[in-house]
């Protein structure tokens, strides 16, 4: 029962880490596909159904491939910036993924999620595996 609540505690601790402060970003925990959006406000206003059935692949070499209701791919880019402080992205083809064209700092990130804040704005968005 004591390792289940220590397990717990360190959860939380981890998912509190994505929202509190800017850091280096591990860049391996990016890679790879099934990435969804699960949060993105904007001044507190939610907009998340922007980015429904979107479903985001970040491959190694810069590319960014999203599929839309398992029909429509787009292709963009991504990259880090600022000593991977920094998230930069570049993409079209949806209203949500126009959102995105922006540079995001680094919240927080785990293997299964990672939190942004775009530069300069109250922008939030909150990706999960």
């Amino acid at each position: 029962m004591r390792s289940l609540i220590f397990s717990a505690a360190l959860v939380g601790l981890a998912l509190s880490s994505c929202s509190e402060s800017p850091g280096a970003f591990d860049v391996a925990h990016i890679s790879g596909g099934g990435w969804t959006v699960a949060s993105y406000t904007d001044d507190d206003d939610l907009y998340t159904s922007l980015f429904i059935e979107h479903v985001f692949d970040f491959q190694e070499n810069g590319t960014l491939l999203v599929t839309v209701s398992d029909s429509l791919q787009f292709q963009g880019f991504y990259d880090f910036t600022e000593e991977n402080t920094r998230l930069r992205f570049d993409v079209n083809g949806t209203e949500g993924l126009e959102e995105l064209r922006e540079t995001w700092e680094i919240m927080g990130s785990t293997p299964t999620e990672f939190e942004l804040r775009e530069v300069g704005d109250e922008e939030r968005i909150r990706f999960v595996k």
